[in-house]
């Protein structure tokens, strides 16, 4: 068995050659006789929306821009969508599986006030901080941190973090706790007034992102 799809006369779509009107802009079903497109009784949603629109495309172009302008002006607004013809849903998320633990496993923060003024910069902390929501302890690997200001990579950033002595949990990091760490750099990061996107990142993955206005 197989679907008909006929165009619509009035806004040149694709529908179901047994409805009753166009679900679109309520014109009636073209007469008998009009051509046709047959699909698969068991075609995919996401089939008939790709090729009714395909189709509907190439319909346009064949009337002129004219036509077409005039098909948009009068096209009424749809209550709800048609029950065949659906968008697509959005690709799912990337496979987490090939990350290492690092990224995986912990939720990155850079946490500092906002706004800020340019007096307040000496005496306000940046902090970077991990949680482990794995199954396991993790190993956060800090050094392989950097942070990008305004998308340059800020070597003032190294110098502090990568420095200093740090807490035992930034060698290993037991499953569902937090480890912090602050240091005086603001300053050193934004020189005047501005807007300024912090990034952090972990072996070149952007782990966490901080927007902060500096005022006078």
């Amino acid at each position: 068995m197989t679907i008909a799809l006929v165009v619509c006369e009035r806004c040149v779509r694709h529908m179901r050659v047994d409805e009753p009107r166009c679900p679109f802009c309520g014109a009636a079903v073209p007469a008998v006789g009009t051509q046709a497109l047959e699909l698969p009784r068991g075609a995919s949603r996401a089939v008939i929306a790709a090729l009714g629109a395909t189709l509907s495309l190439g319909a346009c172009h064949g009337r002129g821009e004219a036509t077409v302008d005039a098909t948009r002006a009068r096209e009424p607004q749809r209550a709800e969508s048609h029950p065949l013809i659906m968008a697509p849903y959005g690709a799912p998320p990337p496979p987490r599986d090939g990350l290492p633990p690092a990224v995986r496993d912990l939720q990155w923060f850079v946490t500092i006030s906002s706004p800020i003024t340019m007096g307040a910069r000496a005496t306000t902390p940046l902090e970077i901080s991990a949680r482990n929501h794995g199954a396991a302890a993790v190993r956060p690997q800090r050094e392989r941190l950097r942070l990008r200001v305004n998308g340059e990579l800020s070597p003032a950033f190294d110098l502090a973090f990568n420095n200093g002595t740090m807490l035992p949990a930034w060698s290993e990091l037991p499953t569902g706790q937090v480890v912090r760490d602050v240091r005086p750099i603001v300053e050193a990061l934004m020189p005047g007034p501005g807007e300024y996107m912090l990034a952090l990142e972990w072996d070149g993955h952007v782990v966490s992102r901080r927007s902060v206005t500096v005022r006078p």
